[in-house]
């Protein structure tokens, strides 16, 4: 669809629960951002001429903005393109600062940007060994498993803050305690959860934690790599030197103020009790859902969970078609990971919690907004048992047609 024909349905007329996804970019955030686009184009590092000062300056404001947000110094934060990059970075960096520890450690329902760059650590010239921690049904690691997989060349151990198909909060904080023990660096993805719920960087004690921006209100193609002060962990990108010698590259200015700016409104949402209002939201949704569809559940029930999360099994419907039913409805929820929702294959987080293909194939993802109502939360409760119970009734009528 072209963006002149999207133009006539802006996002706030739809009921629009994919977040997980990505978030619409802030009123606030785009006109912070204009004037580094235009008039204010300077090279922050040509500190020698006034529009260098000025580019110099606004990058560090939003550094500051970040690292309050996730209770960090400013220096420990890196601006860089993504989630996607961060993880890179990170998980390469720690390998580079040690390459004789060759073994790592991360969960089977990790997001592809870390699974990905796992096991191309895993093959020649670097040649790691990569352990996969299961979960238990609720998708938690345990801890008890971390521990035994521990060997004397563990080097990095790296395990998501919150899921993004499920919203699970692992225990990153007494993970940290476990690394700490044997001086393994550790890297948590916490793309999911900053901005959602409070992420604090000194209280996780982790070494490494990556931030996108576009899940939060900021703009597409920036995020963020926090580097603990001693971290064990060396630069991937060298350059021209740039973001104290850890990312080279020209700094994209304008969108790092767009991430500063997205911070600053997600500090107010937290500080304003945000998060006990999107979990009653939540709740209202599932309580309303359970009335109206007979025989769904919700994964990740018994864990701690993000209060904007949830995944859905249907049954015996694909997951599919019912979001594309939806869409023709102007509402927008997700079957599975929105980076891999083209494909018809399981969720790899799903199995690893021990779903069948069926109840895979069955999930559908919702996810909330900041601003979601209780009455948006049962209206979509609502239109998803209408085509629910339409599939449903739709499968029926075709077994009972081929049995005739």
């Amino acid at each position: 669809m072209s963006a002149l024909k999207m133009s006539a349905l802006p996002y706030r007329q739809m009921i629009y629960a994919d977040y997980n996804s990505t978030a619409p970019v802030l009123k606030s955030v785009a006109e912070v951002m204009q004037p580094y686009l235009a008039e204010c184009f300077g090279n922050p590092a040509a500190d020698y001429c006034r529009l260098g000062v000025v580019a110099r300056d606004a990058l560090e404001e939003a550094r500051l903005n970040l690292a309050r947000l996730l209770s960090a110094n400013g220096e420990e934060v890196v601006f860089l393109s993504g989630g996607t990059e961060s993880c890179f970075h990170a998980l390469m960096g720690a390998y580079l600062a040690r390459p004789e520890k060759k073994h790592i450690i991360t969960s089977a329902v990790e997001h592809a940007a870390v699974l990905r760059t796992v096991e191309l650590l895993e093959r020649p010239p670097f040649n790691c060994q990569v352990t996969y921690l299961a979960v238990d049904r609720h998708g938690v690691v345990c801890l008890d498993e971390l521990a035994k997989a521990i060997l004397p060349k563990t080097g990095i151990v790296s395990i998501m803050l919150a899921n993004n198909e499920t919203g699970v909060v692992m225990p990153i904080a007494r993970i940290a305690e476990v690394c700490r023990q044997s001086d393994i660096v550790l890297h948590t993805d916490a793309v999911q959860a900053v901005g959602k719920m409070p992420v604090n960087f000194r209280e996780l004690d982790v070494d490494l934690l990556s931030v996108s921006g576009h899940k939060f209100g900021a703009p597409k193609g920036i995020g963020a790599l926090l580097v603990r002060d001693a971290a064990l962990w060396r630069p991937v990108v060298v350059g021209g030197g740039q973001e104290n010698g850890r990312r080279g590259g020209t700094p994209a200015v304008a969108l790092a103020v767009g991430l500063g700016q997205a911070a600053v409104k997600a500090d107010v949402f937290l500080r304003e009790n945000g998060e006990e209002k999107s979990s009653s939201v939540i709740e209202a949704f599932e309580s309303c859902l359970r009335k109206e569809i007979s025989g769904c559940f919700i994964n990740g029930s018994g864990a701690t969970r993000l209060s904007n999360t949830s995944s859905v099994v249907f049954g015996n419907i694909i997951a599919k078609q019912l979001v594309e039913n939806l869409s023709s409805r102007n509402i927008v929820i997700s079957a599975g990971a929105a980076c891999s929702a083209a494909k018809l294959d399981p969720s790899h987080v799903l199995r690893a919690m021990g779903l069948s293909d069926m109840e895979c194939m069955s999930t559908a993802r919702i996810s909330f907004g900041p601003n979601a109502t209780l009455d948006e939360a049962v209206s979509l409760a609502k239109a998803l048992a209408e085509e629910v119970n339409a599939l449903r009734n739709a499968a029926k009528d075709e077994v009972s047609r081929r049995l005739c």
